[in-house]
């Protein structure tokens, strides 16, 4: 399995599985101000009450007749790599383009990884991650204009990894993942999460985690004031851990957290109608899919799903037809795995393949795309097929639009 990859993602949590579940609504005023605010910290100084309600994301609805007049334009994003030796590896950031049928390479910089992107079209499209040395490590935000990428360079940003990206609107994007409480982070020292946003003019952060080890790792939302986050979180002292949800309501944030699991995708078709996939641990050391779907509360979606498998993103048409991807590991089958919800039970999709899966885009029922660590695959209605591979190439997201020819 990748290196950089298991880096990114540290999802795999044995722990208690008994539920414990809270809802703690964050004051906006600072630890120092509110010594009983244990869990958050939030700048009031950032732009976070943006109600840019009339933006929406019609450029990534999805065609679900296959209408065969759409032309499909794809971004994924990556990294690559060539292990010249274990003391000469050359890395690159790297961002995919498919359109007409042609995939376009861009090599962005060096020593960086790019975990997350989304965007409001072709000519509007910000990519996050990490950029760094060894071990110092820098948030990475990355922005296209359909000619140029242009790297934000702000110092503000060392010991932070982002993880994932999303918005409404150029002037209304949030990037998550997690910052590190000492000099010269690595993935072995103490975080908490930080939420960042973007209002048109600069990025600040807007809520940080406190005290707990914690990670977000995705974000959806189409309203101002309905955002949600998920990821982990962690407990030093008692080795405690589990899934965490992260909700703001236009006016505050709220915590949800479980002492079992870890969630690390998130998508949703309305406000009221989110779904968020992981993993959580199952007999032995054998961890089996999380998935949770939110409709006015958070609750599991229970599933059939054997054991040895673990989801780490998921998208669909409707809630009677979703997709996640993920990974299997069994003493039969270790790669990635794409399954199928029907509003009834999830079915496996039958792809074996050698590379775990990352992502998924869904265009149609008939037109899917999941990509990983081993590259792109495509499914047509019928059949899986590869659309994109390069030595030591690993993609970790993936962004589409459609437009009308």
């Amino acid at each position: 399995m990748n290196i950089k990859y298991i880096s990114k993602r540290i999802l795999i949590i044995y722990m208690s599985i008994i539920i414990i579940s809270c809802n703690t609504k964050v004051p906006s005023e600072n630890k120092e101000d509110n010594p009983d605010n244990d869990n958050v910290v939030v700048d009031d100084d950032s732009d976070d009450n943006i109600n840019d309600n009339d933006a929406t994301n019609d450029d990534y609805i999805n065609d679900d007749e296959g209408n065969d007049d759409v032309e499909v334009t794809l971004y994924a994003s990556g990294e690559w790599a060539n292990w010249v030796s274990p003391f000469n590896i050359e890395e690159k950031c790297l961002v995919e383009e498919f359109n007409a049928n042609n995939w376009n390479d861009h090599y962005i910089d060096y020593g960086c990884y790019l975990y997350s992107l989304w965007g409001t079209d072709k000519y509007n499209i910000w990519i996050v991650g990490q950029s760094g040395l060894q071990w110092i490590y820098k948030g990475l935000l990355v922005h296209y204009d359909g000619f140029t990428w242009d790297i934000n360079e702000d110092e503000n940003m060392w010991n932070i990894v982002f993880y994932g990206i999303w918005g409404i609107s150029n002037k209304n994007i949030y990037a998550v993942g997690m910052k590190g409480r000492e000099e010269g982070i690595t993935f072995g020292n103490r975080h908490e999460y930080v939420v960042y946003q973007y209002n048109g003019y600069h990025w600040s952060v807007v809520v940080q985690g406190y005290e707990l080890n914690s990670i977000l790792t995705g974000i959806w939302y189409e309203a101002a004031n309905e955002v949600y986050a998920v990821g982990y979180w962690e407990a030093q002292s008692d080795n405690k851990s589990g899934y965490l949800i992260l909700q703001y309501d236009g006016k505050e944030w709220s915590e949800q957290r479980s002492n079992y699991g870890a969630l690390s995708g998130i998508w949703g078709m309305a406000s009221d109608e989110v779904y968020a996939v992981g993993n959580q641990p199952s007999e032995g050391t054998n961890k089996r899919p999380l998935i949770m779907k939110y409709n006015g509360k958070w609750e599991e979606m229970k599933n059939n799903i054997q054991d040895g498998i673990y989801f780490h993103s998921i998208m669909g048409n409707s809630d009677m037809d979703l997709y996640a991807v993920g990974g299997c590991i069994t003493n039969i089958y270790d790669g990635g795995v794409v399954f199928h919800y029907d509003g009834e039970e999830w079915k496996d999709m039958g792809l074996r393949h050698g590379g775990y899966l990352t992502s998924i885009w869904v265009y149609s029922s008939n037109n899917i795309y999941v990509a990983g660590t081993w590259g792109i695959i495509h499914y047509n209605g019928e059949k899986w097929e590869d659309e994109y591979h390069a030595e030591g190439t690993s993609i970790n997201d993936l962004w589409g639009i459609n437009q009308n020819k």
